[in-house]
């Protein structure tokens, strides 16, 4: 009996085989994340200048052959300098993502964005696209200014830094001179 129980264990591991290509193919294919962080503080310096600073509880970063993921599934707070190091930008959601390969930023979940004229934007989502220099949104979009408001039912665009900016299918109210 104790004979027949080792060759069987003999012949099954000698048949065991694995090409190293499989294990490769078989170990992608879990999406695993390379790094996960907590309580993450980011500075992006350009040049000896710094241009932005992230804050967020979490980030897990994935690495692909033609792409790096960074998620913050806990959202982040976001702070962009102009060359001044003066605050242009304050952004702030429950939800991030950034793909390098397209170099888009996702902003999900309670996105709420202060330029440096206090002008405030508030969605669910909001796409930062540094390629095309742009940010938009298909949600819902409420923008405030000064004694102003607009809502966008069908989202807006934008240039990188919220100073121009286009709402589709507007709502609005302007308060006028007149109003008490």
């Amino acid at each position: 009996m104790t004979k027949t129980l080792l060759i069987l264990l003999y012949i099954s591991l000698a048949s065991c085989e694995n090409n190293i290509k499989d294990v490769d193919n078989m170990v992608k294919s879990y999406d695993l994340p390379q790094y996960i962080s907590e309580d993450v503080d980011i500075y992006h310096v350009d040049s000896g200048s710094i241009k932005a600073f992230i804050k967020a509880k979490k980030l897990i970063i994935k690495k692909y052959e033609d792409s790096t993921i960074r998620e913050f599934p806990d959202g982040v707070i976001a702070f962009f300098y102009n060359h001044k190091k003066e605050v242009k930008l304050r952004v702030r959601s429950n939800y991030a993502y950034y793909n390098s390969k397209y170099s888009k930023i996702e902003l999900k979940d309670s996105v709420i964005v202060i330029n440096k004229n206090n002008d405030s934007l508030f969605t669910d989502m909001l796409v930062f696209d540094n390629k095309e220099n742009r940010v938009y949104s298909d949600t819902v979009v409420t923008i405030f200014k000064k004694d102003q408001y607009w809502k966008g039912y069908k989202g807006f665009e934008s240039d990188i830094n919220f100073n121009e900016y286009k709402i589709k299918k507007t709502f609005g109210k302007v308060k006028s001179i007149y109003d008490d």
